[in-house]
């Protein structure tokens, strides 16, 4: 390693958005210090909660495999086996819990790593950062600060946004203060949080705005199990509902509630803005593939956004419309009719955390209200890909954590989308999925 090399790294907790919040932090702060970004792995499981520096630090070490690699051989025989019911060694139990893996089985991070570099961190200790990056570590900057919103970092302290959030934190360092600490290793704890990272410049701007393109969930595995969406009518409506922690368990009923009326109110004028959407969109490809064939050397004549041009193919067109689709742009007795069912008849895709919601009583108005509002357990044959996916690092049946990501993966390739207030999963679907999927804004 080279002796001159400086470094960033952090402390991951919370669920896998949460911790995509770290991630997103990590890598703009890592580009403006212009230090290697050394990058723990993504822990998928029960959400780890905050902690301060030196009690996360110690419960990430203890969250550990090491010295469990015979669980993995027993599970594993026993699924080959059907009909083995013995029960697990004590110290197995929770081995299919959680477990921790690479950033990359779930975002293409190569085109950032051109503008930042970027390792992984294969174990929390100390010792190991030291020996493998030719630390000293008991030398070196540790910020350990007892708040969550103990600290954060702003280009700019007199710009609007620094001081639009600066109440949040306890504690404000410039940017250039931190890019001129001669420590070879800057290690936060938390850098969770919107805020945290406060940038003024054009250029950072368009940094994060790169980050947030490329921090897109497109993998191999998750494209292959969303390819029932073929199945569903063009179109539909999504809806997220986030209710199985936290104040979002206790906050459920009133959150489903208020989507189920705001459905009422607006959910025709979303089915007819989202063909309107998908008939604009065909017609840009197809002039777009017209002009390309006269003159393949140049440019289009105007230009296509870059989510646009990533559209999946199954843009809406009247040739290609559904026999509902077509029927919906006529004028016919019997379309007034079904106009005037108050879009009861309008496909939604509800995703959620709560188990079997179709069964769950919570939901029983919403599914007495529209008739056609699908869940993914309607799909569930789709998934038996996902449930024979394993980690490859400690062989964890990945089905429980990938799921959720499918779910968004769907939710975000609606025409209109309505999701949890406050909920980090809700907002990434409605900023950054649903802008790359479709095209479009809320």
């Amino acid at each position: 390693m080279d002796p001159n090399t400086k470094y960033l790294t952090f402390l991951p907790h919370s669920g896998f958005h949460n911790q995509r919040t770290e991630l997103e932090n990590a890598l703009l702060l890592a580009r403006l210090l212009n230090r290697t970004l050394i990058l723990p792995k993504v822990y998928l499981g029960p959400p780890m909660p905050w902690l301060t520096f030196r009690q996360l630090h110690a419960r990430l070490l203890y969250q550990t495999k090491i010295g469990l690699e015979h669980c993995r051989a027993i599970i594993e025989g026993q699924k080959e086996k059907e009909h083995d019911e013995a029960p697990l060694p004590a110290a197995c139990l929770q081995y299919e819990s959680w477990t921790m893996t690479d950033w990359d089985l779930f975002f293409d991070l190569n085109p950032l790593r051109r503008y930042v570099r970027i390792l992984t961190r294969d174990s929390m200790a100390m010792t190991y950062l030291a020996a493998r990056f030719n630390l000293t570590i008991p030398t070196e900057e540790v910020t350990n600060m007892p708040n969550l919103y103990d600290y954060r970092f702003t280009e700019n302290p007199m710009a609007n946004e620094s001081i639009r959030t600066r109440p949040k934190f306890r504690q404000e360092f410039t940017i250039e203060w931190l890019k001129g600490r001669p420590e070879r290793l800057i290690h936060l704890g938390s850098i969770f949080g919107t805020g945290r990272i406060s940038i003024d410049s054009l250029e950072s701007k368009a940094w994060l705005l790169m980050i947030r393109d490329h921090l897109i969930l497109q993998t191999d595995i998750l494209q292959t199990t969303t390819s029932f969406l073929d199945s569903m009518e063009v179109g539909f409506v999504g809806v997220h509902v986030r209710m199985s922690d936290g104040h979002f368990s206790l906050a459920a009923r009133d959150t489903i509630e208020n989507i189920r009326q705001e459905l009422i109110l607006t959910i025709e004028q979303c089915r007819a803005l989202a063909l309107n959407h998908h008939r604009k969109l065909q017609n840009q490809l197809r002039q777009q593939q017209q002009w390309q064939q006269q003159q393949p050397a140049q440019p289009p004549p105007y230009p296509i956004h870059y989510h646009e041009q990533q559209q999946d193919q199954r843009a809406f067109t009247p040739s290609e419309a559904t026999p509902s689709d077509k029927n919906l742009l006529s004028n016919s007795p019997s379309v007034r009719k079904l106009r005037r069912s108050n879009g009861r008849f309008t496909p939604i895709y509800l995703a959620t955390d709560a188990h079997q919601p179709r069964a769950n009583p919570i939901f029983n108005r919403l599914f007495r209200t529209f008739d056609c509002v699908f869940s993914l357990d309607d799909f569930s044959e789709d998934l038996e890909v996902l449930h024979q996916f394993r980690n490859p690092e400690d062989g964890t049946l990945m089905a429980n954590f990938l799921i959720p990501m499918v779910d968004a993966m769907v939710v975000a390739k609606s025409a209109a989308f309505f999701g949890t207030p406050a909920s980090t999963f809700s907002n990434y679907i409605q900023r950054q999925l649903r802008p790359a999927y479709t095209g479009l804004y809320d």
